[in-house]
């Protein structure tokens, strides 16, 4: 009603936090627009517009509003919310695991933080452990555990990769395994 719409420019969005110690966004108003003009041209490509949040390195949960201005006395703001569940990098705990090499020894770790969606993988440690198997690893998503079974005596990593985020590195725990070298009686 007598109102022009030329672009999203035209349309003033408002920002707010639910908690302020875990973020903060670039723009508290409006939008953030990528610059695609370089030097000399003349005609600029449009650009989508976007909001930056920009995170405090702390964990737990944000909602993030976007509010439009009232188009009437008695209408309500219309808007928008994200709910956001902030977390660390996955880790396993713990970082060490020692087991004995018998079939009716199993171990269990946990997968901490990250989206829960995860891969689990093994790599064997030392020289001519490229095929052999050292442990069998599996990672049950209902309750981020990790059951780890012996196979043979030996050293692997255990590398569990986030499949939904991106991290600096992977979370990895180091698994031994040992078995019975020598066996001595003495008969007296």
């Amino acid at each position: 009603e007598g109102r022009v719409f030329d672009g999203v420019d035209s349309v003033e969005v408002s920002w707010s936090l639910s908690d302020a110690t875990l973020g903060r966004l670039e723009a508290n108003s409006g939008v953030l627009y990528k610059k695609n003009k370089q030097e000399g041209d003349i005609l600029a490509q449009p650009s989508k517009p976007y909001q930056l949040l920009l995170v405090n390195k702390k964990t737990g949960k944000l909602d993030i509003k976007a509010s439009l201005p009232k188009t009437g006395f008695l209408s309500s703001s219309p808007e928008s919310l994200v709910k956001l569940d902030l977390v660390e990098d996955a880790r396993i705990e713990p970082k060490q695991i020692e087991l004995f090499h018998h079939r009716s020894v199993a171990s269990g770790g946990k997968a901490v933080q990250g989206s829960g969606y995860f891969i689990l993988e093994s790599k064997p440690q030392g020289v001519g452990k490229i095929e052999s198997e050292i442990v069998k690893a599996s990672y049950h998503s209902n309750n981020q555990s990790i059951n780890i079974v012996p196979m043979e005596p030996g050293t692997t990593e255990l590398v569990l990769k986030d499949l939904c985020l991106s991290a600096l590195a992977p979370g990895s725990s180091s698994v031994t395994v040992k078995g019975v070298v020598q066996v001595v009686l003495d008969i007296l």
